[in-house]
C-alpha cells in the first residue's frame, strides 16, 4: 500500500535517515475510551498479526490529541525515543564500532508512529506547537496519520510520511517487513504467460493431428458425401427428365381434350342455331294460325267493323307474345 507522500529530505536531523527496518516501534495512539488503538478492528487484527509472527513490536503511548495538555505527555514520548536511540549510539562507540549491543539492553526505536485517525478532532495549537517541532527534530523516521488531509498541512511538511488513515499506515509497515515475494500483478502475468503458453502449444499439437489423421480422413470422408452427391444429382437428373416427358405426354393429350370439347361446342352450338331457327318458324306459322282462327270466328259471328277491331287487338298481343318468345329463344341459344 502506497504512503499519501513522502517528504522531500530536510537540513533538520529528524529527515535525515533511510527506510526503517520496523523492528520496534513507537506507537503515539488514542486513548483508550476514544476507540481502537489503529482506528479500526482491520488494523488491530493486522497488528496482533504482525506482532504474532515477530516482525514488529509495537510499544503503545496513549495520547489524547484533542486535549491541549496532552503537549508534556507527546514531548516526552519523543524524549524516550531519542534517548532509546543515543544510549544505543554510546554503546556501539563503547565497544570500538561493534555492532552488538549488551546482553539485556533493549532494541532502539526504529520508528515513531502517531497514529489518531480522521475521525477524532485534534487540537491545532498542540500540533502547531509540539507534534510539528518534535517530528521534525525526531531522530527516528516519524509516520503520521491523524487526519485525512495530513499532507496537505504542517504534518505533511514535518512527517517522513503520511497517511489517509492508521490502517494504510500499518499496511505500509506490514509491506516492509513480510519477505518479499511476488505482487499479484507479477503473479498475474506469470499466470497469463503460463496460459498463453499452453494454449499456443495447445494448438500446435491440434494441428499436427490433424495433418497427420484427421486430414485424410475429412478428405476420405468428404470424397465419399461428393460420390453420393454425384449419384443422387444424377438421380434426380433422370426422375426431372421422365417427369418432364410425362408433362409433355399429358400436355398433347389435354390439346386433344380440348380440340374435342371445341368441335363439340362448335357442333352443340350449330344444332342450337338450327333448332331455334324450325323453332322461330313454328311460332311464326303458329302465331299466323291463331290470328286467322281468331279473325275466321270473328268475322262469323260479329259486325265488320267489331271484327277489325278485335283482329288488331288480337294481332298485337300475337306480335308482343311472338317478340317474348324470339327472344328466350335467341338467349338461349347464346
Amino acid at each position: 500500500m502506497q504512503p499519501v507522500t513522502d517528504l522531500a529530505e530536510m537540513d533538520s536531523p529528524g529527515r535525515q535517515h533511510g527506510a526503517p527496518a520496523f523492528v520496534r516501534v513507537a506507537v503515539l495512539c488514542r486513548m483508550p475510551h476514544q476507540g481502537a488503538r489503529w482506528a479500526s478492528a482491520a488494523g488491530e487484527v493486522l497488528a496482533a498479526d504482525l506482532v504474532a509472527q515477530g516482525l514488529t513490536h509495537f510499544e503503545y503511548f496513549p495520547i489524547d490529541y484533542t486535549n491541549p495538555e496532552s503537549g508534556d505527555a507527546i514531548v516526552r514520548v519523543f524524549d524516550q525515543v531519542g534517548a532509546s536511540q543515543h544510549e544505543n549510539d554510546a554503546d556501539r562507540i563503547g565497544l570500538g564500532g561493534q555492532a552488538e549491543i549488551e546482553a539485556g539492553r533493549e532494541q532502539p526505536f526504529d520508528a515513531l508512529v502517531i497514529a489518531g485517525g480522521a475521525d477524532l478532532d485534534s487540537d491545532i495549537g498542540m500540533i502547531h506547537r509540539v507534534l510539528a517541532p518534535g517530528m521534525r527534530e525526531a531522530v527516528v523516521p516519524v509516520l503520521c496519520a491523524i487526519g485525512a488531509d495530513d499532507a496537505r498541512t504542517i504534518l505533511g511538511d514535518s512527517a517522513w510520511r503520511v497517511f489517509t488513515d492508521p490502517l494504510r499506515l500499518l499496511e505500509s509497515i506490514a509491506a516492509a517487513v513480510r519477505p518479499a515475494g511476488p505482487t499479484p500483478e507479477a503473479l498475474c502475468g506469470q499466470i497469463r504467460s503460463l496460459g498463453e503458453f499452453l494454449v499456443t502449444e495447445q494448438a500446435i499439437e491440434a494441428r499436427i493431428l490433424r495433418d497427420a489423421a484427421l486430414m485424410p480422413a475429412l478428405q476420405r470422408h468428404v470424397a465419399r458425401h461428393e460420390q453420393a452427391l454425384s449419384v443422387s444429382q444424377a438421380s434426380a437428373r433422370g426422375a426431372a427428365a421422365r417427369l418432364q416427358g410425362r408433362l409433355m405426354r399429358e400436355s398433347g393429350r389435354l390439346e386433344q381434350v380440348r380440340a374435342r370439347l371445341d368441335a363439340g361446342l362448335t357442333q352443340a352450338q350449330q344444332r342450337g342455331m338450327r333448332q331455334s331457327r324450325r323453332g322461330i318458324g313454328f311460332l311464326r306459322i303458329t302465331v299466323l294460325a291463331i290470328f286467322l282462327t281468331v279473325a275466321a270466328v270473328l268475322w262469323w259471328l260479329t259486325s265488320p267493323a267489331t271484327t277489325v277491331f278485335f283482329s288488331g287487338c288480337a294481332l298485337v298481343l300475337l306480335s308482343a307474345a311472338y317478340v317474348g318468345i324470339g327472344n328466350r329463344i335467341a338467349d338461349r341459344e347464346t
